[in-house]
């Protein structure tokens, strides 16, 4: 099926399909389909990227000009796929979820980026569609060969009895936590240890929020993305604090067990009301993270991010130095985890092996 090979070109965060409505009746775009088959016209293909930027222009760290997805479109997906029309739209990251459902209810999209946690809540609503019997039909694509065999099975890949693959991934990774060698030498603060607890990054956060010694400028000892869809960096936080959120299956919500006001929990959301007072205003909205990973960084420590700024500002920029600058160290969750600590490992493991080198 068209779709699952254009899925099997991309690598990101997860995405599923959704082909037909929920309950698997017609939607506007099926009869849209039918009508373009029957005149001889392209068939026009719904694809809603979160957080995607679709016009090209300049980007705001790096200065310079960088490709949006309807570029992309003209160049990549229409010489691979020159009868089909696809057509890229977004939503911003920002109450991402509700802005998806309401899409997915009026039929807006065949498919979609979204958070994998997601994932199997849409398909219990009825909002999309199972992989499964699409992959069972194309016999053309054989999945072990485009994406690690255990993904699968994944809670964030299938539904909640684990019987339908809904996703397909788009990103992988993993959290981790990133200080700027440079700020932490500016303050004369000791880096952090190759496992830190929250107790340390919290002490040495507070010893740099102020006007930097060095530059005088305004410095943050850390950063969170506050507005994150699901509190992620909750995750390894209450790992490292013994706390236990919930326990049972969210398909049978009614036997779920919370936990939440346990002393462990509750120890664990303190740390977060305390770390705020560190963090810049706009962390709440997801802001203020422009600089990070560039030579005006002003943030010390980044707490349950990842490297993908830093690494694209290296690759624009040429400037390798950055690399040395900051500083990668192990999460707070159990033996240095964090939300998703396999995931990464896995794509990166399946993707240096014989088998996708050689495809």
């Amino acid at each position: 099926m068209l779709t699952h090979r254009f899925d099997s070109q991309h690598h990101g965060r997860q995405h599923a399909e959704r082909l037909r409505g929920g309950g698997g009746s017609s939607t506007g775009s099926d009869k849209s389909s039918a009508n373009n088959a029957a005149s001889g016209s392209k068939t026009t293909f719904n694809v809603l990227i979160v957080g995607a930027t679709l016009e090209d222009g300049i980007n705001p760290t790096t200065k310079r000009e960088a490709e949006g997805f309807n570029t992309y479109a003209k160049n990549q997906v229409k010489e691979a796929f020159p009868e089909i029309d696809v057509v890229f739209n977004t939503i911003p990251w920002d109450n991402a979820s509700a802005k998806l459902q309401t899409t997915l209810m009026s039929n807006g999209t065949d498919l979609f980026t979204m958070g994998g946690a997601f994932i199997p809540e849409y398909y219990k609503e009825g909002l999309m569609q199972s992989l499964t019997p699409f992959l069972e039909a194309d016999t053309e694509y054989v999945y072990e060969e485009n994406f690690p065999a255990n993904f699968k099975t994944h809670p964030n890949c299938t539904s909640y009895d684990g019987t339908q693959l809904l996703t397909l991934p788009w990103q992988c990774g993993n959290r981790i936590i990133i200080y700027d060698k440079q700020i932490f030498d500016d303050w004369g603060v000791e880096y952090l240890s190759e496992y830190p607890t929250p107790e340390e990054i919290l002490e040495k956060t507070s010893q740099m929020t102020g006007t930097n010694p060095r530059t005088g400028a305004q410095n943050y000892g850390l950063y969170m993305a506050a507005n994150t869809l699901n509190m992620d960096y909750v995750v390894p936080l209450s790992e490292a604090f013994g706390a236990t959120e919930c326990t049972g299956n969210f398909g049978d919500p009614a036997n779920l067990q919370w936990s939440l006001n346990s002393p462990e929990m509750v120890e664990t959301i303190q740390w977060v009301v305390d770390a705020m007072k560190f963090v810049p205003p706009a962390a709440s909205t997801g802001q203020s993270a422009e600089n990070w990973g560039t030579e005006n960084n002003d943030i010390a420590i980044y707490f349950n991010g990842n490297g993908v700024s830093i690494m694209n500002n290296v690759r624009n920029t040429g400037d390798e130095s950055l690399l040395e600058r900051f500083e990668p160290t192990m999460n707070v969750g159990t033996d240095g985890g964090n939300w998703t600590p396999v995931d990464g490992m896995g794509m990166a493991s399946y993707l240096t092996g014989d088998d996708a080198q050689t495809a």
